[in-house]
Protein backbone atom coordinates (compact mmCIF):
# COMPACT_ATOMS: atom_id res chain seq x y z
CA UNK A 1 0.00 0.00 0.00
CA UNK A 2 2.50 2.22 1.08
CA UNK A 3 4.67 1.44 -2.35
CA UNK A 4 1.49 2.66 -4.77
CA UNK A 5 1.48 5.93 -2.55
CA UNK A 6 4.72 6.62 -3.15
CA UNK A 7 4.26 6.28 -6.33
CA UNK A 8 1.64 8.13 -6.58
CA UNK A 9 3.09 10.61 -5.46
CA UNK A 10 5.96 10.81 -7.29
CA UNK A 11 4.09 10.59 -10.45
CA UNK A 12 2.54 13.75 -9.00
CA UNK A 13 6.23 15.81 -8.72
CA UNK A 14 7.08 14.93 -11.78
CA UNK A 15 3.67 16.72 -13.55
CA UNK A 16 4.47 19.76 -11.47
CA UNK A 17 8.14 19.29 -12.20
CA UNK A 18 7.03 19.42 -16.14
CA UNK A 19 4.47 22.49 -15.34
CA UNK A 20 7.34 24.37 -14.16
CA UNK A 21 9.76 23.43 -16.87
CA UNK A 22 7.64 24.78 -19.42
CA UNK A 23 7.14 27.80 -17.22
CA UNK A 24 10.12 29.09 -16.80
CA UNK A 25 10.51 28.26 -20.75
CA UNK A 26 8.08 30.92 -21.35
CA UNK A 27 5.16 28.40 -22.16
CA UNK A 28 2.04 28.61 -20.30
CA UNK A 29 0.94 25.76 -17.66
CA UNK A 30 -2.41 24.97 -19.82
CA UNK A 31 -0.64 25.22 -22.92
CA UNK A 32 0.91 22.36 -22.05
CA UNK A 33 0.08 19.20 -19.72
CA UNK A 34 2.34 16.21 -18.52
CA UNK A 35 0.96 13.14 -18.59
CA UNK A 36 1.34 12.06 -14.80
CA UNK A 37 1.95 7.96 -16.12
CA UNK A 38 4.79 8.58 -18.38
CA UNK A 39 6.27 12.08 -17.75
CA UNK A 40 5.64 13.54 -21.34
CA UNK A 41 3.94 16.03 -22.59
CA UNK A 42 0.35 15.71 -24.01
CA UNK A 43 -1.84 18.43 -26.34
CA UNK A 44 -4.48 20.09 -25.08
CA UNK A 45 -7.83 18.63 -26.44
CA UNK A 46 -9.46 21.76 -28.46
CA UNK A 47 -13.18 22.41 -28.84
CA UNK A 48 -15.00 22.43 -32.27
CA UNK A 49 -15.64 24.95 -33.40
CA UNK A 50 -19.45 25.62 -33.64
CA UNK A 51 -19.91 29.02 -33.99
CA UNK A 52 -21.48 28.73 -37.72
CA UNK A 53 -23.86 25.69 -36.68
CA UNK A 54 -24.92 28.65 -33.53
CA UNK A 55 -25.65 31.02 -35.38
CA UNK A 56 -27.26 28.65 -38.24
CA UNK A 57 -29.64 28.03 -34.86
CA UNK A 58 -29.95 31.47 -33.54
CA UNK A 59 -31.34 32.32 -37.64
CA UNK A 60 -33.88 29.32 -37.77
CA UNK A 61 -35.08 29.94 -34.15
CA UNK A 62 -35.82 33.71 -35.42
CA UNK A 63 -37.15 32.43 -38.65
CA UNK A 64 -39.72 30.73 -36.50
CA UNK A 65 -40.49 33.39 -34.21
CA UNK A 66 -41.32 35.54 -36.62
CA UNK A 67 -43.49 33.21 -38.46
CA UNK A 68 -45.08 32.66 -35.25
CA UNK A 69 -46.06 36.02 -34.95
CA UNK A 70 -47.24 36.71 -38.18
CA UNK A 71 -49.97 33.90 -37.35
CA UNK A 72 -50.40 36.08 -33.84
CA UNK A 73 -49.52 32.96 -31.84
CA UNK A 74 -47.70 33.54 -28.32
CA UNK A 75 -44.69 31.51 -27.61
CA UNK A 76 -42.30 31.99 -24.48
CA UNK A 77 -38.98 34.25 -26.19
CA UNK A 78 -36.91 31.65 -24.34
CA UNK A 79 -38.74 28.00 -26.29
CA UNK A 80 -36.00 26.03 -27.81
CA UNK A 81 -36.12 25.63 -31.68
CA UNK A 82 -37.72 22.27 -31.63
CA UNK A 83 -40.66 23.38 -29.47
CA UNK A 84 -40.85 26.78 -31.96
CA UNK A 85 -41.10 24.47 -34.85
CA UNK A 86 -43.56 21.99 -33.13
CA UNK A 87 -46.29 25.50 -32.37
CA UNK A 88 -45.45 26.22 -36.20
CA UNK A 89 -46.71 22.76 -37.26
CA UNK A 90 -49.18 22.55 -34.89
CA UNK A 91 -50.51 25.74 -36.53
CA UNK A 92 -49.94 25.65 -40.27
CA UNK A 93 -53.81 25.60 -40.71
CA UNK A 94 -54.07 29.15 -39.36
CA UNK A 95 -54.52 32.23 -41.58
CA UNK A 96 -51.70 35.04 -41.28
CA UNK A 97 -52.74 37.93 -39.42
CA UNK A 98 -51.73 41.07 -40.12
CA UNK A 99 -49.99 43.00 -36.92
CA UNK A 100 -50.30 41.49 -33.77
CA UNK A 101 -52.93 44.13 -31.90
CA UNK A 102 -52.94 45.02 -28.49
CA UNK A 103 -55.77 43.23 -26.43
CA UNK A 104 -58.56 45.01 -25.95
CA UNK A 105 -62.20 43.98 -24.42
CA UNK A 106 -64.62 43.10 -27.53
CA UNK A 107 -67.80 44.63 -28.36
CA UNK A 108 -70.30 42.50 -27.01
CA UNK A 109 -73.11 44.47 -29.40
CA UNK A 110 -71.48 43.84 -32.60
CA UNK A 111 -72.59 41.19 -34.56
CA UNK A 112 -70.34 37.76 -34.76
CA UNK A 113 -68.07 37.64 -38.67
CA UNK A 114 -69.67 34.07 -39.13
CA UNK A 115 -72.79 33.15 -38.65
CA UNK A 116 -72.97 31.53 -34.86
CA UNK A 117 -73.68 27.66 -33.98
CA UNK A 118 -76.15 27.45 -30.97
CA UNK A 119 -73.97 26.61 -27.87
CA UNK A 120 -75.45 26.27 -24.51
CA UNK A 121 -74.13 27.67 -21.19
CA UNK A 122 -73.02 23.95 -20.20
CA UNK A 123 -70.95 23.46 -23.46
CA UNK A 124 -69.03 26.68 -22.73
CA UNK A 125 -68.61 25.76 -19.00
CA UNK A 126 -67.43 22.06 -19.88
CA UNK A 127 -64.97 23.83 -22.23
CA UNK A 128 -63.38 26.37 -19.87
CA UNK A 129 -63.28 23.45 -16.90
CA UNK A 130 -60.97 21.36 -19.35
CA UNK A 131 -59.31 24.31 -20.52
CA UNK A 132 -58.15 25.39 -17.01
CA UNK A 133 -57.16 21.78 -15.79
CA UNK A 134 -54.92 21.66 -18.58
CA UNK A 135 -53.43 25.12 -18.98
CA UNK A 136 -54.32 26.92 -15.81
CA UNK A 137 -57.41 28.80 -14.35
CA UNK A 138 -55.61 31.99 -15.74
CA UNK A 139 -55.81 31.22 -18.99
CA UNK A 140 -60.01 30.42 -18.91
CA UNK A 141 -60.35 33.84 -17.13
CA UNK A 142 -57.99 35.70 -19.95
CA UNK A 143 -60.41 33.85 -22.44
CA UNK A 144 -63.80 35.26 -20.30
CA UNK A 145 -62.10 39.25 -20.62
CA UNK A 146 -61.10 39.02 -23.57
CA UNK A 147 -64.02 36.92 -25.78
CA UNK A 148 -66.65 37.54 -23.13
CA UNK A 149 -66.05 40.94 -21.91
CA UNK A 150 -66.71 39.54 -18.10
CA UNK A 151 -64.60 38.14 -15.06
CA UNK A 152 -68.14 35.02 -14.59
CA UNK A 153 -69.41 33.07 -17.04
CA UNK A 154 -72.92 34.74 -16.17
CA UNK A 155 -71.95 37.62 -16.68
CA UNK A 156 -71.69 36.91 -20.79
CA UNK A 157 -73.78 37.64 -23.23
CA UNK A 158 -75.10 34.09 -25.15
CA UNK A 159 -74.37 35.31 -28.35
CA UNK A 160 -70.24 35.64 -26.81
CA UNK A 161 -70.87 31.61 -25.80
CA UNK A 162 -69.18 30.33 -29.97
CA UNK A 163 -66.78 32.86 -29.59
CA UNK A 164 -65.58 31.68 -26.09
CA UNK A 165 -65.88 28.08 -27.05
CA UNK A 166 -63.83 28.96 -30.11
CA UNK A 167 -61.05 30.32 -27.87
CA UNK A 168 -60.89 27.44 -25.13
CA UNK A 169 -60.47 25.17 -28.44
CA UNK A 170 -57.51 27.16 -30.21
CA UNK A 171 -55.86 27.35 -26.66
CA UNK A 172 -56.90 23.54 -25.76
CA UNK A 173 -55.26 22.68 -29.30
CA UNK A 174 -51.98 24.75 -28.90
CA UNK A 175 -51.66 23.10 -25.09
CA UNK A 176 -51.39 19.57 -26.87
CA UNK A 177 -48.35 20.49 -29.16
Amino acid sequence: MLESWFGLCERFVVAVEGISGAMKAGGRPESEIVDATFGQPQETAKKPDMTGAKEAEALKRELLKTELRAKGIKFNASSKTETLQKLLDAAADLPPVDAPAPEKPRDTTAAPATPAIEVTKDQVREALVALSAIRGKDVGLHILKTEGNATKLAEVAPERYGHILDACRREEALANV
